[in-house]
């Protein structure tokens, strides 16, 4: 099948090198993230020097000019798959492929649509996974092609539930590429009564902890392991004397 990659980060890298050389993928074109917003970018170009000599790995930031889209869409690819891909996708790009677009979301959608999904549902308490969908006009809202569920532990952190949650989200792309080839998932609607999802503003507001809020201890824990990625991208506080401390949270299960 000839595709489209739009990709970006571990998840992206892991499934395009899983495709590179497969006899039943052939990419025609890589879309990475805009500059400023790519992860290990440089390593997935490296999988495809004759597209980069071709000019046929773009970023996203090329996708607001019409010119792309209609060059994407004279590569004859049936099929675009979004892999952690951090734009959205405009109806004229969705329209270029026979087959439309795919994503793959780290989240159980209609759970935790958007960005940051992982702090959510440890601090809301919804189910968590990674889910295979079609790609409409919304935010994840598209019907739903395959899911895998991950389970939330009482130990897990916004960092260990996102690797583990890519992990499965990798595991689902592998195990739905043979019915992917052959036009064989069947599209489900999402239950929209039951949609969840957090602006950015919220995830940054987690970030530091009022000294002054009253909260259950549950609460607190709850946010800190959240939004605890690694020792810098943690829950900070502000003391009295103005001081900024971080608050780095290990769980340790007996």
């Amino acid at each position: 099948m000839r595709i489209v990659l739009f990709c970006n980060d571990r998840t992206g890298l892991e499934i395009a090198t899983w495709l590179h050389g497969r006899p039943d993928a052939e990419v025609a074109a890589v879309v990475l993230n805009a500059p400023g917003q790519q992860r290990r970018a440089d390593e997935i170009r490296s999988l495809f020097p004759d597209l980069e000599r071709a000019g046929l790995v773009l970023t996203g930031d090329m996708l607001r000019n019409g010119e792309a889209a209609r060059r994407i869409a004279g590569l004859g690819a049936e099929l675009g798959i979004s892999l952690y891909f951090a734009h959205i996708f405009t109806s004229e790009l969705i329209n270029a492929f026979p087959r439309g677009i795919v994503n793959l979301h780290p989240s159980l959608l209609p759970y935790n649509r958007g960005r940051r999904t992982a702090i959510w549902s440890i601090i809301d308490g919804t189910p968590a996974g990674a889910t295979l969908h079609m790609v409409d006009q919304g935010v994840d809202t598209g019907p739903v092609l395959a899911q895998e569920e991950v389970p939330v532990h009482p130990h897990d952190t916004g960092g260990s539930l996102y690797r583990k949650v890519e992990d499965a989200a990798v595991e689902l792309f592998r195990s739905s590429w043979p019915l992917l080839c052959a036009d064989a998932l069947t599209p489900k609607e999402q239950d929209h009564d039951k949609a969840t999802a957090h602006t950015t503003s919220e995830f940054e507001a987690l970030g530091y902890l009022d000294p002054d809020q009253i909260m259950t201890v549950g609460r607190m824990v709850d946010i800190m392991r959240g939004r605890c990625f690694n020792r810098d991208n943690c829950v900070r506080l502000r003391t009295l004397d103005g001081t900024v401390i971080r608050l780095f949270l290990e769980l340790i299960p007996e």
